[in-house]
Order: structure tokens, then sequence, then C-alpha cells
């Protein structure tokens, strides 16, 4: 089978290697974190702000965010999107899909599980692009 490839700047291929699943993206991204975690006790707020944006634009950080959501415990639900990533190149091109540009933030689709009782609950499930955007920006 070809490698699909996306239509980037550098041509990655849209099946992850093991490369792209080891832990060594988890310690880049641990790394930075602590990095902004000394920065902010130190009070360097240009700093912080240089190395959020370093975080969250990195390729080891987008990969980490799609793997820790497709691999939690709502990985079987669709977003509000109605979108669901089951194979490896569909989490690698929604890792290569992480922009800030020409995203517009949808609602939250709501639903209401049956409940035993009287008490009804509500469950908010957002779309998965915004649940990357999240997981990276706080990981």
């Amino acid at each position: 089978m070809a490698a699909l490839y996306a239509e980037t700047k550098e041509s990655r291929p849209l099946t992850p290697s093991h490369d792209d699943l080891g832990g060594d993206r988890e310690s880049i991204v641990n790394g930075l974190q602590t990095r902004i975690a000394k920065a902010t006790h130190e009070g360097k707020w240009n700093m912080v702000k240089r190395l959020r944006y370093l975080l969250t634009h990195t390729y080891s950080a987008k990969l980490l965010a799609v793997r820790i959501v497709t691999q939690n415990k709502g990985k079987r639900t669709p977003g509000v999107d109605g979108v669901l990533w089951t194979s490896a190149s569909d989490k690698m091109r929604a890792a290569l899909s992480l922009t800030d540009r020409q995203y517009h933030a949808k609602p939250l689709r709501r639903i209401y599980p049956p409940s035993i009782g009287f008490t009804t609950s509500s469950v908010q499930i957002p779309e998965k692009s915004r649940s990357f955007r999240v997981t990276s920006t706080h990981s």
C-alpha cells in the first residue's frame, strides 16, 4: 500500500510510525510544560507566552493530543460534527490539520442519557477537533 501524503510544506506520511507513537513525544511535551511552569514561577511572562505558542504549534504536541483524545474513555463517541477517527491515517490527518486558521467553534452537543430515578443529567460533547485543541493546550 502506498503511503498517503498530506499537502504540507514537508511531506509526512499519514500513517504513524513507531517514532510518532513513542514516549519520546511525551517527554518533549513534558519538557515544554516544565519550562512553562518554571517561567511562570519566575514571573517571566514573555517567556511563558513564547513557550505556550511553541507548545501549541509543535508536531509532538499535536500527535500527543490526538493520541490522548482517541485513547480516552469517550473515544467511540463522535463529536457534534459527527466525525469519528478510528484508523491511523484519520488520526494523522487530524493531527496535521490542527491549526488556528479557519477554526470556528461549534456549540456543544447535549445528550440526556437514561438515569435511574427522577433525576436527569446532561452530557455535553464537543466536536473532535475542539477536544484536540483543548488537549494540546492543557495537557
